[in-house]
């Protein structure tokens, strides 16, 4: 179990990276809001299943930019929300 905690935490010495969970900011922009993810290059279902979550709870997406830089994916979502839209991004 310690070898584990140290995988997990990523701890040198154990010979593996670290596991890593997506950072996810919602910002409010008045009518809009705009999601940044920021997870590992491989994974691109966190960006999927964002998506996949507003377009169901009704938003209407504006824009999706994605952007790499060494290990880490930057993922914007800029989106329109109606007044009395309340939607949360559980996945």
């Amino acid at each position: 179990m310690k070898e584990r905690k140290r995988q997990l935490s990523g701890e040198e010495g154990t010979g593996r990276s670290a596991i890593r969970l997506p950072h996810i900011e919602v910002q409010d922009h008045g009518a809009g809001l705009q999601v940044v993810i920021t997870s590992s290059p491989r994974d691109w279902f966190v960006f999927n299943q964002a998506i996949r979550v507003i377009e169901e709870d009704g938003a209407e997406i504006v824009s999706a930019n994605f952007s790499m830089a060494s290990d880490k994916a930057l993922h914007v979502i800029h989106l329109l929300v109606s007044y009395m839209s309340i939607w949360v991004l559980c996945f």
